[in-house]
């Protein structure tokens, strides 16, 4: 592929089966990603950026990396424990295994696409949003609601993640809103898409009401970006132009722990004046454990991979 790349994905991870499953889900995420790229035709580059490996099997080995295609071009960027311990002493962050958003600045320096779409190596993208990577605008950015599924279920690649996924479907989560679920239904779905809509309607206006409202004793909303921009577990998917990448100095680094990191760049590429776009068909994520649960609030050791 000489041309140069329409997109570049970027993910990260490393040889800790971070979540109890990791290989698993980082699998499915090459194989799917590469697979769909290379059907649609998108001239593109997936790229995972294996930071701070441990001293044991390296993810080269334990995962089927797909071959490069006509389409599609992959890449493996290894940051080692060297160049981990120089960002540490030199933002002044907390020592965690993987410091997730210097290591996707790493793979956006890196990355040659007209467009770059930084995610995780659990996301699986719907075959509808990865054809329309062809048609893009950089005015925009790109997010999508996401849909969690719990079952360790292996993808075929020809067929539609609906159809494979949606009986497993636990919660959906939309622009300032998190809903549990039993299950995926389209009818389902596009219902409370509407009534999130509208609760969000609500929610911005009611400063504007305020008066009347303290009077009646209903709530009044002062926190307000969240119901306007779509920072809901952003770090998933956040897609746009390489150029407006480089305007935002991608994410940012000095932060002591990287929590809400993702949702901080979503209010910046709004303020940088480009134009939500929120793709109608969701992407999936496979649960897992997590250091820190922001709907339970439950926040364990930092310092656990």
């Amino acid at each position: 592929m000489s041309q140069t790349p329409r997109i570049s994905l970027i993910a990260v991870g490393r040889n800790d089966d971070y979540g109890g499953d990791f290989r698993f889900r980082l699998q499915q995420w090459a194989t799917w990603s590469v697979h769909q790229l290379s059907q649609a035709k998108v001239t593109s580059e997936v790229i995972f950026v294996n930071y701070n490996p441990l001293d044991a099997e390296p993810i080269k080995s334990f995962i089927k990396w797909p071959d490069s295609t006509e389409w599609v071009k992959v890449k493996l960027i290894t940051v080692p424990n060297e160049e981990h311990q120089k960002i540490v002493r030199e933002y002044g962050v907390k020592d965690v295994p993987v410091l997730e958003y210097h290591a996707k600045n790493i793979g956006v320096r890196r990355a040659k696409g007209e467009f770059i779409l930084c995610m995780n190596p659990d996301i699986l993208i719907p075959t509808k949003v990865i054809r329309s990577f062809s048609n893009l605008s950089e005015t925009s950015y790109y997010r999508t609601n996401r849909l969690d599924y719990s079952n360790e279920i292996h993808i075929n690649v020809d067929k539609t993640l609906t159809e494979q996924l949606s009986g497993s479907v636990k919660a959906v989560w939309l622009k300032g809103n998190y809903v549990l679920l039993d299950g995926f239904s389209t009818p389902s779905y596009y219902y409370k898409l509407l009534r999130n809509k509208l609760s969000n309607l609500w929610k911005l206006s009611t400063l504007h009401l305020r008066s009347i409202l303290d009077f009646c004793s209903i709530p009044v909303y002062y926190n307000r970006l969240q119901y306007k921009y779509h920072s809901n577990a952003s770090g998933d998917f956040l897609l746009m132009s390489r150029q407006n990448w480089v305007k935002l100095k991608g994410y940012k680094e000095a932060s002591k722990i990287a929590l809400h990191t993702d949702s901080l760049m979503v209010i910046q590429a709004a303020f940088l004046g480009l134009k939500e776009h929120t793709y109608l068909s969701p992407i999936y994520h496979k649960q897992h454990e997590r250091r820190y649960d922001a709907v339970n609030k439950v926040d364990v050791d930092q310092d656990e991979a």
